[in-house]
């Protein structure tokens, strides 16, 4: 006579997808269950204890895979899909130059959701009037919430030089 037990399939953990924005720092993934293994693929063997830290530098979809074992059971996989969202670049900001006395207009760019310039107070708009020479930085936001900080230089502009009077 032989006895055994026949034990049920644990469950999958309980996952979600999730979504980062470009270079974000993140930390490790997470998912609710028992004695977790991750997984780089659906069917590899290469399992770990440790929970995956997705990389936020290149933008597109990646999924990663974790089970759990119970009673000594190993669940089948649950897929997370992680999604890295792009960053917001303006392609209008480019450094200017600016004479004594004159006022230049920067131009964030169209097509953001929010412009936050670096002023004191803040200023909330695409366009920044400046009359003095400096590095100027706004934070732009798109509508997928991802943030970025870029910087406009602005320098003096050259001073005309008399050589000679006729």
């Amino acid at each position: 006579k032989v006895n055994f037990i026949v034990k049920s399939l644990p469950n999958k953990p309980i996952v979600s997808d999730i979504n980062f924005c470009q270079d974000q720092i993140v930390s490790a993934l997470t998912a609710n269950g028992s004695q977790l293994r991750w997984y780089s693929t659906e069917i590899s063997t290469d399992g770990t204890s440790i929970a995956p830290i997705p990389s936020t530098n290149i933008v597109g979809v990646k999924s990663y895979w974790v089970s759990q074992t119970i009673d000594g059971c190993e669940s089948a996989r649950a897929e997370i899909k992680v999604t890295i969202l792009e960053k917001p670049i303006s392609k209008t900001m480019v450094d200017i130059s600016i004479c004594n006395g004159e006022i230049k207009k920067l131009d964030a760019g169209a097509g953001f959701s929010s412009y936050r310039w670096n002023t004191n107070p803040p200023k909330y708009s695409r366009y920044l009037d400046v009359m003095n020479v400096g590095t100027y930085s706004v934070t732009l936001t798109n509508a997928n919430g991802c943030e970025n900080t870029q910087q406009i230089t602005v320098t003096a502009g050259d001073i005309p030089i008399i050589s000679k009077i006729i």
